[in-house]
């Protein structure tokens, strides 16, 4: 429930005095008239709020009861008003004490049944910070909506002056806003539309348009149609390749953006199906092209700025935006919580270093290191304590210039080495390819097309692609200037004619952390195509249910499709990752990952990388519904011409069968481990590995009696033959307590191994994760370390391992490492209390024996020696 008004007042509490404080002079309220003054310019990116199409936006400035509103732009979520307005209020002399301007943006509705405006937008300002005279650009302001379903992007371009009445004559009003311009023509070339999920075959009609007329806001001052006569295409995916000149009066200030609209309007059967038929009167989907970036006069920074700052959220941005916010609120709850338990909680465990760090990284995230993102952990920022680690002082040493020029060179001439790369292997990233293709550097722009969707907010339906040119008057007389731009869209025509034939090659290698209805055990097969709608298997359309895997939550498949690409009907590449289910049941989407073909084909960045042979393996999230991911596909792909098909030879793939493997696990010790009641414990760590037939074998190392300090050494080495790669890539190290009468399990871990069987799998060579400690927990004690292993793991290819072996434990061959015996702690008996007392005993009396002789009393001595060995030797046996 919105709020229904504010009380301004002042509360003082303090203890109750013997004589009554004196009270503090009150503020006064004094109302002087103002004159309010808005010049309110333009909007962007507002909400769809019109069921039949888009917004009819106008602005309302309202303060202290008194308000003033521009005319409605109608059909538009970018209205431009250049609109001056002024009023007058009566308001505190004292602005401190004066309520908020408030700023809202309303869908004008005139609704028989409801009139009532819809808000698109708000926002606030306070009295105090309101200037007599603006001075400088207008300032754009972000505009908030609570009942807007995921927030709003809208901006509005405004200023605001608040002047007193007695003062209006030293502060002149200005109702003419508008600002000056350039008479400039914008050549605007149409390759296309491409709609999502659209079965169509028929191409729909484009409208064009620029300006609204003043007294006509639903009019605009220019407006063309496409002929649709050149349309080729299919499937949704439609190229026009059709230019329109477009003149306009472009602000010279870059802070007023411009915008070209695109309306599409669907082509619709004729009556009961038969005839040619006709298209909507109403658009299905709104497009707008920002101008602005293509300004001539404009530098690249400020271009990418204005394109990044005016750019348009899809639907899938928008909801991954929700999902970090919500991320981001999550981790603020988190350091209220962490905040909270740090001050009240006076338990050793959360006092600890390792509890105290745990809370510093939800206070400062940035110190959380995202594994899973490399480019992010480069980014990582060093706070001034972090410098502790090298300089005493937290200062890093002054860099001279002769030295920041060596270290320059050796920064350009460094070369990051890829772990596990080979020279002439396949280079891989651990992200998606697109990023490292900047979407300015395309021979042409794209812009999404958007509608209202059916539960509210906005949804992308598809998007333009466009090649566009702004010139002034001169340069559009300059035929030098125009026939360069003609000569580009030849050349680009040309391209786009070749694209109609080509052949995609998509080396699908693996996936990882697949989340499935079944579990653990997905019946794994790839389902892959070029086509939209298409519904036959054929050359664009392979479900390969043919070769499902059954490898767990990581399978391998090392396949390569082949499918045929005629753009730009098959514009995008479409993998599905399915899960072959039991019948009756139907088959399963786990998550499928959609790679833009024609951008890639495109791009001059690709080109080059596809003609070196420098294509990287990418690993590409498989999504549900658009936004959560299901897990990760580890492929590279590859597009060209069928003439280069025919010299290019398909790389050949390893077999994406299991294959022996030897996994030696190298135990030197534990640390850290609890101690009895008895102030001692006897120690073994165990490991289980757990076959892909179901069978779990475990090994144990030997004991380590009555340890006093909780620290052990085992030098033990387990071996264990098995395939990879594997259903459950996990090695499992547990800490037991060793009994007379039985074993109880202190503590565990689980060490995934998922990535190291992937690599040693892909280089048939060893693979060695270095020696570490581990920490082990008890779900009993929750937050808790129990103990820590100190172990290496070695993964041996399966010939390698018959040809070089190793034994069991400390057996022979002992090598690779070279295990010491280890004698101490290794028999219960000469470690218990009875043992030790009875040692110390015996030592006391040859010492006594040793005094006794000097005194001439050896023969007694001597037989309480013997009496105490022949004690000693009934408790060894």
């Amino acid at each position: 429930m919105g709020s229904g008004g504010y009380v301004l007042a002042s509360i003082n509490l303090g203890p109750r005095a013997e004589a009554p404080l004196p009270r503090k002079p009150r503020r006064k309220y004094h109302l002087v008239p103002h004159l309010v003054r808005a010049g309110i310019h333009q909007a962007v990116a507002l909400p769809m709020e019109d069921n039949a199409g888009l917004s009819d936006p106008f602005c309302k400035v309202s303060l202290a009861g008194k308000h003033g509103q521009t005319r409605a732009i109608m059909n538009t979520i970018n209205p431009v008003w250049h609109e001056a307005m002024e009023f007058e209020v009566q308001i505190p002399e004292d602005k401190e004490m004066a309520p908020d301007l408030i700023v809202e943006v309303f869908d004008h509705d005139d609704s028989i049944v409801d009139s009532t405006p819809d808000l698109l937008g708000s926002f606030r300002l306070k009295c105090s910070d309101l200037p007599m005279a603006f001075e400088g650009d207008p300032q754009w302001f972000p505009l908030e909506c609570e009942s807007q379903q995921g927030g709003t992007q809208g901006q509005l371009l405004a200023y605001f002056e608040l002047v007193p009445l007695d003062r209006c004559e030293e502060f002149p009003f200005y109702d003419d806003i508008y600002p000056s311009a350039r008479d400039c023509v914008v050549s605007l070339f149409l390759i296309g539309v491409r709609l999502n999920n659209s079965p169509s075959d028929v191409a729909p009609q484009v409208e064009f348009a620029y300006g609204r007329e003043i007294d006509e806001t639903d009019k605009a001052v220019w407006a063309e149609k496409t002929t649709n006569t050149l349309v080729t295409g299919g499937e949704g995916c439609f190229n026009f390749m059709q230019t329109f000149e477009i003149p306009m009066d472009i602000p010279k200030n870059p802070i007023f953006q411009c915008f070209i609209e695109a309306s599409m309007f669907e082509h619709t059967a004729g009556l009961l199906g038969v005839g040619k038929g006709s298209f909507s009167p109403t658009p299905s989907g709104a497009c707008y092209i920002h101008i602005n970036p293509h300004f001539p006069w404009l530098t690249d920074d400020v271009k990418l700025k204005l394109a990044k700052d005016f750019e348009m959220k899809t639907v899938e941005e928008t909801a991954l935006r929700q999902v970090e916010a919500a991320i981001e609120a999550a981790l603020k709850e988190q350091d209220h919580n962490a905040g909270d338990m740090e001050d009240v909680c006076e338990d050793e465990e959360l006092t600890s270093p390792e509890r105290r760090l745990e809370l510093e990284m939800a206070r400062n995230p940035e110190l959380q290191v995202p594994v899973n993102e490399p480019d992010a952990c480069n980014k990582r920022k060093l706070r001034e304590d972090e410098w502790d680690a090298v300089f005493d002082d937290r200062h890093p040493p002054i860099v001279t210039s002769e030295e920041a020029t060596v270290l320059e060179k050796g920064v350009a001439a460094f070369e990051w080495k890829l772990e596990g790369t080979k020279q002439g292997e396949r280079p891989e990233i651990s992200y998606q390819l697109d990023q490292d293709l900047p979407s300015n550097e395309l021979p042409f722009s794209t812009s999404p097309i958007i509608r209202k969707g059916a539960f509210g907010g906005e949804e992308t339906v598809g998007f333009i692609k466009y090649k566009l040119k702004v010139m002034t008057r001169k340069m559009y007389r300059d035929e030098s200037v125009h026939a360069k731009f003609k000569q580009e869209i030849e050349t680009l025509k040309k391209r786009l004619q070749e694209a109609r034939n080509l052949v995609v090659r998509a080396y699908i290698l693996s996936a990882s952390a697949l989340v499935s209805r079944a579990g653990n055990d997905p019946s794994a097969y790839i389902w892959i195509k070029t086509g939209e709608t298409e519904k036959v298997e054929g050359t664009k359309n392979v479900r390969d249910s043919q070769n499902c895997r059954r490898q767990g939550i990581s399978p391998e498949f090392n396949r390569c499709y082949i499918l045929d690409c005629a753009l730009p009907e098959n514009s995008k590449l479409s993998i599905s990752m399915m899960h072959a289910s039991v019948a009756p049941f139907p088959h399963e989407c786990i998550g499928t990952t959609t790679i833009a073909l024609e951008d890639r084909w495109f791009h001059p960045k690709w080109q080059e990388m596809m003609q070196n042979g420098k294509l990287p393996v990418e690993i590409r999230p498989l999504r549900s519904q658009g936004v959560q991911t299901n897990g990760l596909l580890r492929a590279w792909y590859e597009i060209m011409t069928p003439f280069d098909a025919q010299a290019k030879p398909i790389e050949s793939l390893a077999n994406p069968d299991p294959e022996d493997c030897q996994m030696r696990v190298v135990i030197w010790g534990a640390d850290k481990v609890p101690l009895e009641e008895s102030g001692t414990v006897s120690v073994y760590v165990k490991a289980s590995y757990q076959m892909d037939d179901g069978t779990i074998v475990s090994q144990d190392t030997d004991t380590h009696y009555n340890s006093e300090t909780g620290t052990v050494k085992f030098n033990w080495r387990f071996v264990f033959d098995i395939k990879i790669p594997s259903q459950y890539p996990t090695l499992k190290l547990q800490i037991w307590s060793w009994g007379v009468t039985s074993s109880d399990a202190i503590s565990e871990c689980s060490v995934d191994l998922q990535g190291d069987f992937a690599r040693a799998k892909r280089t048939h060579a060893k693979v060695l994760i270095p020696r570490t400690s581990i920490k082990c927990t008890h779900p009993s004690y929750p937050g808790q370390s129990r103990g820590q292993v100190d172990c290496e793991i070695s993964l041996i290819p399966g010939n390698d391992a018959k040809a070089d072996p190793v034994g069991k434990g400390r057996e022979e061959p002992n090598k690779d490492p070279v295990l010491e015996e280890v004698t101490e702690n290794r028999n219960y008996i000469l470690t218990t209390d009875l043992a030790k007392g009875t040692v110390a005993l015996a030592t006391a009396a040859v010492e006594s024996a040793q005094r006794a002789y000097r005194m001439g009393a050896a023969v007694v001595s001597i037989s309480v020696l013997v009496v105490l060995i022949y004690l000693i030797s009934k408790v060894a046996s």
